[in-house]
């Protein structure tokens, strides 16, 4: 399980909806890391963000247990071929 607290810094006007399903650990090959089957604990992850706005929330991801170190990616898109990608690193 990962906390994860997001911060929407654009300023377009409306809600923009910043969903789970949208991130994903990716090995060093570029494959990722298959996702689990599990109920994570409350606050959920998706969120609905204004400019300015915050959200904290949990989600379930698989990762190594050696010393790999996966990449953590938010795509905008639902079709990851289009749109923007954005890279995460794992803190400790």
């Amino acid at each position: 399980m990962i906390l994860i607290a997001i911060r929407y810094i654009g300023i377009a006007e409306g809600p923009q909806f910043v969903p789970e399903y949208r991130l994903r650990l990716y090995k060093g090959d570029g494959r990722t890391y298959a996702i689990p089957a599990v109920v994570e604990p409350e606050p959920h992850f998706d969120a609905r963000l204004f400019p300015g706005g915050r959200h904290e929330g949990w989600i379930a991801l698989t990762a190594p247990d050696d010393k790999t170190d996966p990449i953590l990616v938010y795509a905008t898109s639902v079709n990851l071929d289009i749109g923007e990608t954005r890279y995460l690193r794992l803190g400790p």
